[in-house]
């Protein structure tokens, strides 16, 4: 059987510019969550005349 070589030239570029957007998304998510975090815990006072 004869040896067969085969050779494939992938372009990575826009799956590395997607994961690049995917890990900002990711620390755009975690920064969220802690303000989210953040302003549950904060305690507001509100005085009203009428």
């Amino acid at each position: 059987m004869p040896n067969v070589n085969l050779t494939a030239k992938i372009d990575t570029a826009e799956i590395d510019e997607a994961i690049q957007k995917l890990q900002r998304l990711q620390e755009l998510l975690k920064e969220v969550s802690s303000l989210i975090r953040e302003l549950t815990s904060t305690e507001l006072s509100l005085n009203v005349k009428l």
